[in-house]
């Protein structure tokens, strides 16, 4: 399997598909958080890669008071507009209005995820909202992601034929993969609801990319959270 960057894997994927459906949950997801984003509110991307969404809001708000974190413990910054946050435990409590985890709750295991809830509610202010997108790995997108995935990186797919089939046509999840930094297989995004539920209140679901409002067929899920 070769080397490919995340910039290459997502928004500047070779495969026009692929790549609108990146930047086409990049999109939602900025219009679905830009109504808190008055005053001079404060965003935390947590586990914001390379900082590219952040450096794409911030010309959005140019010269007005809003504070754009980023923290991630695994990738260094590569985009100017915001500050890196080197240590979470540092963000004063309550002080946070949008919390954004794009594409990173498939990668954290159960006690990362934990981490990261005990983290939002915490700093969350009372009226501020999380926003969460995660892959759609069920139905008919699935044998696209795989075969684009498969070409990319030169590799075969980690799915067992039978599961990959289930997976796609019927919906059903599949065995979790050993190493889920690396890969999405059996990732079910309702794990992930049912996590946040049981501390935030969800406010608002979207699909993406497609405009219709049934996960099949989507590749991604984003989902907009308050505090309960």
């Amino acid at each position: 399997m070769r080397e490919v960057s995340y910039e290459r894997q997502t928004l500047d994927h070779p495969n026009p598909v692929a790549r609108f459906a990146h930047r086409a949950r990049m999109r939602r997801s900025t219009r679905l958080i830009q109504p808190y984003l008055t005053g001079s509110a404060t965003l935390l991307d947590y586990g914001c890669g390379q900082g590219r969404f952040l450096s794409e809001l911030a010309p959005q708000f140019t010269g007005q008071p809003i504070t754009l974190l980023g923290y991630d413990p695994h990738q260094s910054a590569q985009f100017d507009g915001y500050r890196v946050v080197s240590d979470p435990g540092k963000v004063p409590l309550a002080t946070v209005d949008v919390i954004t985890s794009l594409e990173v709750c498939e990668h954290l295991s159960n006690a990362e995820m934990a981490e990261f809830v005990d983290f939002s509610d915490k700093v969350l202010a009372p009226h501020g909202r999380l926003l969460v997108s995660v892959p759609i790995m069920t139905g008919p997108a699935l044998l696209a992601k795989e075969l684009s995935r498969t070409i990319l990186l030169h590799r075969r797919t980690d799915y067992a034929a039978r599961d990959l089939v289930k997976a796609a046509l019927l919906g059903s999840a599949t065995p979790r993969a050993d190493d889920i930094k690396a890969s999405h297989r059996g990732f079910d995004w309702r794990g992930v609801l049912a996590q946040l539920l049981e501390t935030f209140a969800l406010e608002h679901t979207e699909f993406s990319p497609l405009p219709f409002k049934h996960w099949y067929g989507q590749s991604q899920v984003i989902m907009l959270f308050t505090k309960k």
